[in-house]
C-alpha cells in the first residue's frame, strides 16, 4: 500500500486463538491486525478505525463475533456530547422538511434525519457495551463476575501477608465495577462502599473498567468471539494495568476456547498480568528491504527477562539517567 511517496509491505501472521499480545513500536501494524480480525467477523460490536482499502486480511474462518474495544475513546466522549447538543437541532430541521410539500424537500429531509441517527449510534460507548450485553447468558457474565471478585479478594488476601510499605500500595488499589443498564452505566467502587447509575459518558478514571466489563460480557457470549483491545492500560495506574492483564488471561483461559483475546500494548505492568505459559506474545517489527518498508512478526516473547521492543534499565544507564 501506498504510504507518502513510498510503499509499505504489511506481511503479518498470527495465531490469534487463546490469549494474544502485539507488542511493538509505534506504526508496526498492531492496530492493522486488530482490524483485520475486526473486520472479517460475521458479527461486530465496536467503532475501530477502518483498515486501509487495499490490506489484504486472510482468517481462516469467518463465523466469530468480534468486540472490538479503544480505552481512548473515553477521552472523546466530551467532544461527543457537544456534537450531540447540535444534533437536536439539525434533527429538528430534518423533520421540518421531511413535512414539506415538495417531495425534493422530502427527499432531502429523510436523508438527513438518517444521516444524524448514524451519526448518534457511533458515539458513546453505552451502546455498544448494551450490544455485547444482549448477546450475553446471564450465566456465563455472572462466572465473570465471579472470577474478578475471586481475583481481587485473592490479591486482598496477599496484601494482607504483605510488607508495610507493600500493603499500602495495594490499599490504594481499588477496581471500579461497572455494568450496563438501559438508562447507563452503573458503578460500584469497593473500597469506598460508594455506587451509583445513570452515567451517560465516562471519564478517562473509568478506562480499565471499561475494558475489563466489555471482557465480562464478551465472555458471557456463548459463541466464539474475539475481544480485541487497544492498548487497555489506557490510564491505568501500574497496578491497574497488571490486575487487568491477569484478569483477560484468565478469562480467555476459563472459557475453554470460546473467548480469544488479542490486545496491542505498550506496557510492561499489563504484560506481565497476562504473560502466562499458552500465552503469546507477538513481536513487531519494520525493516528496510529493496526500498520499502515491511511489518513483519520478528519473533514471540517467551516470557525471559529482556523484553524485546520494551524499554530496559540498560537504556536509562547508557543515556547517562537514573
Amino acid at each position: 500500500m501506498a504510504y507518502g511517496r513510498g510503499i509499505l509491505a504489511v506481511e503479518l501472521e498470527v495465531d490469534a486463538s487463546g490469549a494474544v499480545a502485539l507488542i511493538g513500536p509505534n506504526l508496526t501494524g498492531k492496530s492493522l491486525l486488530l482490524q483485520c480480525i475486526y473486520q472479517r467477523g460475521k458479527s461486530r460490536i465496536g467503532r475501530p478505525l477502518q483498515a486501509p482499502p487495499d490490506l489484504i486480511c486472510d482468517v481462516e474462518r469467518e463465523d466469530y463475533l468480534a468486540v472490538y474495544v479503544d480505552a481512548y475513546r473515553v477521552v472523546s466522549q466530551l467532544y461527543e456530547t457537544a456534537i450531540r447538543e447540535r444534533l437536536k437541532g439539525i434533527r429538528e430541521g430534518a423533520k421540518t422538511l421531511s413535512g414539506a410539500y415538495y417531495e425534493e424537500a422530502r427527499r432531502v429531509g429523510d436523508a438527513i434525519y438518517r444521516a444524524v441517527a448514524a451519526i448518534e449510534k457511533i458515539l458513546g460507548d453505552l451502546q455498544f457495551v448494551l450490544a455485547a450485553k444482549s448477546r450475553a447468558d446471564d450465566l456465563l457474565v455472572a462466572d465473570a463476575v465471579r472470577q474478578f471478585n475471586e481475583l481481587y479478594d485473592e490479591w486482598l488476601r496477599k496484601a494482607e501477608e504483605a510488607r508495610s510499605e507493600i500493603k499500602e500500595i495495594f490499599d490504594d488499589f481499588f477496581p471500579v465495577a461497572l455494568s450496563a443498564t438501559a438508562d447507563g452505566i452503573a458503578w460500584t467502587d469497593r473500597k469506598a462502599g460508594a455506587s451509583g447509575r445513570g452515567l451517560q459518558r465516562l471519564s478517562a478514571a473509568f478506562s480499565p473498567a471499561l475494558v475489563a466489563l466489555y471482557a465480562i460480557y464478551a465472555y458471557g457470549i456463548p459463541q466464539e468471539t474475539y475481544l480485541l483491545v487497544e492498548e487497555p492500560e489506557t490510564h491505568a495506574h501500574p497496578l491497574m494495568a497488571y490486575f487487568l492483564g491477569a484478569y483477560l488471561r484468565r478469562l480467555a483461559k476459563q472459557s475453554g476456547g470460546r473467548l480469544n483475546v488479542v490486545v496491542s500494548t505498550h506496557s510492561f505492568d499489563f504484560l506481565r498480568g497476562f504473560w502466562d505459559e499458552g500465552v503469546k506474545v507477538y513481536v513487531l517489527r519494520r525493516f528496510i528491504e529493496g526500498g520499502k518498508i515491511l511489518l513483519r512478526v520478528a519473533g514471540q516473547w517467551q516470557g525471559e527477562g529482556y523484553v524485546p521492543s520494551f524499554s530496559d534499565t540498560a537504556i536509562y544507564k547508557l543515556l547517562g539517567l537514573r
